[in-house]
């Protein structure tokens, strides 16, 4: 661009034209246009902006005015070796620069409702690079710490400028966060690559520390949690992902001193895969190699490097308690082989929420779902074939709690009886149409077919059905489907729930009732019903909870008294799951009048959680009160 135009676009500009502002950092982005010859104007453009309190002209002037400023800004900031050549080292251009990026974007964090609205921001998509730009910028590799410029910057007064900076990057991280959240920002990646270097560099000078751990807490640590795992996950997505890299990352996932009171924020499936992901590279005969090398050069690098695979650790330890659908995201990335992993760490036991054996033992519970156990088996399998458990002490925790969930997981076939239809005789003796009669070879390999009503009667095939539903079984199957809905308050499954669990926890509960039906009678029998709440009958409780880990089943009963109690106002601080479970079973027993409802306590969830099947009461801490007797009914098998 020759000068003559160059000058007549910056007057148009200073006169306040916004088309010139936006054209004149369009020429600095696309690097048509040297930032050095408009910085002057573009300051002046973004001080009229920011500056401007006529709200009526912040749609139309200050806002695209200050975005268009930031873009060349980030252009300018980024572009390290031109910014030493822009401004020398007493240039007072330089902190002008920085001043006038803080004040941008005090403005904009001042005008909320500019960044809340989307017909502002999502027609300037340049604003999200912008501010990404400038976050990468103040964070950028370690030799922007080696420029004579912001060395005397803010070495010439540290406790002022170095307040400054930190409310720059206050402001910076918050829009930043806002961005990242909404999915505006173009190269996710890239701010945690930034901030991983910085992290991991021992040539940090000490003024810029407080900036790092207080540049974030003012958006509030939900959105700073989903902004930082974004980039982490972006991040471990790219093919020149490192070990130096994987520990950057770690540190930058566990930094932030609130972190695990807000664990909850970042329980989704891509956090679990990046945490994993993290932890297996880190926890690697090559990964630990790479650390002990850096030891000469960075003597405490390896010990950093090792209190980061533990803070990996207790997230994950904090993670595994927080239900089955965590266990799922677990399981498919791999969590038992990378445990089993961290016995390469020294004193990995040393931990403040529990060892790497307490996930061992927290999966064992959980083990009760047919898919989770699948997929523990195939880990348990494979594990067991390439001998990776071979390496682990004899006698620590770890090596204990692989024993303990290795023996509970291929000990337990529940879900293979459940599975197994092949039965010796058709449950249609009588009218049976095959040649057999209804009698079924033993090495007949194809599974008997169940009644999908009552599911009591297999048949051999659907000709078998017909004529048995014919005969009278039509009204036997209405009669025990209407009954079994009354009792056990079945009704459609919930959108997010899992129609497997809802039927695999029915066949138990049914099975269990059927084979200890006498004793179940004599607690009925025992209990003070008819004296109370007008002989109503009580409900029972199947816990089956520490199914797994105990081998029985707890069955207990509550009385209306524990039913009225549960609907106190005390009790609405642990949730509406919680609350809509015991209503509707309070609803079932009190239209049901020949047989107790039955509530079925399974190792779901953790307080509040996903919508589950009617039948199932989310896992919670609070334990049912005031029960009147309890047995311990032993697996029939």
């Amino acid at each position: 661009m020759d000068s003559r135009s160059l000058r007549a676009l910056q007057d148009s500009a200073q006169s306040g034209s916004l088309a010139a502002i936006q054209r004149l950092a369009e020429k600095v982005v696309r690097k048509r246009v040297a930032y050095i010859h408009v910085h002057e104007t573009l300051v002046q453009a973004a001080r009229s902006g920011s500056q401007g309190v006529d709200m009526a002209s912040l749609d139309t002037f200050n806002f695209p005015a200050i975005v268009a400023c930031l873009s060349a800004f980030s252009v300018a900031l980024c572009d390290w070796d031109l910014m030493g050549e822009y401004f020398s080292a007493d240039d007072h251009r330089g902190p002008e620069l920085w001043d006038v990026i803080l004040q941008s974007c005090e403005f904009l964090i001042t005008r909320g409702q500019l960044l809340d609205n989307p017909e502002c921001r999502n027609p300037s998509p340049e604003l999200a690079v912008a501010i990404e730009g400038v976050l990468c910028a103040a964070l950028s590799p370690p030799t922007y710490f080696r420029m004579e410029l912001m060395a005397n910057y803010i070495r010439s007064g540290v406790e002022v400028h170095n307040t400054r900076l930190i409310a720059f990057a206050r402001s910076i991280g918050r829009l930043w966060c806002r961005y990242s959240v909404s999915d505006d920002l173009h190269q996710p990646d890239r701010f945690a690559y930034a901030l991983s270097r910085v992290l991991v560099s021992f040539e940090i000078h000490e003024p810029r520390i407080p900036i790092i751990e207080n540049a974030f807490d003012a958006e509030g640590f939900d959105n700073t949690a989903i902004a930082f795992t974004k980039s982490c996950v972006a991040m471990l997505s790219q093919p020149e992902f490192s070990y130096e890299n994987a520990f950057g990352i770690s540190i930058l996932v566990t930094f932030p001193a609130s972190w695990t009171g807000h664990l909850d924020s970042l329980h989704s499936q891509r956090t679990v895969s990046c945490l994993i992901v993290i932890l297996r590279r880190m926890t690697s005969h090559r990964g630990i190699s790479h650390a002990k090398a850096q030891v000469d050069q960075r003597p405490i690098y390896l010990e950093q490097y090792t209190n980061s695979c533990k803070a990996l650790l207790r997230i994950l330890c904090y993670y595994s308690r927080m239900g089955c659908e965590w266990w799922e995201y677990a399981l498919d990335a791999g969590i038992l082989q990378v445990i089993l992993a961290t016995d390469r760490i020294s004193d990995a036991g040393d931990l403040s929420m529990g060892d790497p054996a307490d996930i061992f033992v927290s999966l064992i519970d959980y083990l009760i779902w047919p898919y989770i156990r699948s997929a523990a088996l195939h880990q348990i399998r494979s594990i067991r074939h390439n001998g990776s458990h071979k390496h682990i002490v004899a006698g620590t925790s770890l090596d204990r709690g692989w024993r303990l969930l290795e023996a509970k997981a291929l000990g337990f076939n529940d879900h293979k009886e459940f599975k197994k239809a092949c039965l010796s005789r058709c449950g249609n003796l009588v009218s049976c149409p095959s040649k057999s009669g209804g009698v079924i070879p033993d090495q007949h390999s194809k599974p008997l077919k169940k009644c999908g009503g009552c599911e009591h009667w297999a048949y051999c095939s659907r000709q078998c059905q017909r004529v048995h539903w014919d005969s009278g079984h039509k009204d036997y199957c209405t009669a025990h489907v209407h009954h079994r809905e009354a009792s056990l308050y079945l009704g459609p499954v919930g959108p997010q729930g899992r129609r497997d669990i809802s039927e695999f926890l029915h066949y138990m509960a049914w099975r269990d009732l059927r084979t200890h039906a006498y004793a179940v009678k004599d607690i009925l029998d025992k209990h003070p019903f008819k004296s109370e709440h007008f002989g109503k009958l009580p409900v029972l409780a199947l816990d089956y909870r520490r199914y797994v880990s105990d081998g029985a089943v707890t069955v207990g009963v509550l009385s209306w008294a524990d039913i009225l109690e549960w609907r106190s106002p005390e009790l609405e601080n642990y949730g509406s799951h919680w609350w809509r479970w015991v209503e509707q079973v309070r609803s079932v027993a009190e239209h049901e009048a020949e047989s107790p409802a039955v509530l079925i306590l399974a190792p779901y969830m953790d307080g509040e959680g996903p919508i589950v099947p009617k039948t199932l009461v989310p896992y919670t801490q609070l334990t049912p009160p005031n029960w009147l007797q309890r047995i311990q009914v032993s697996k029939p098998y």
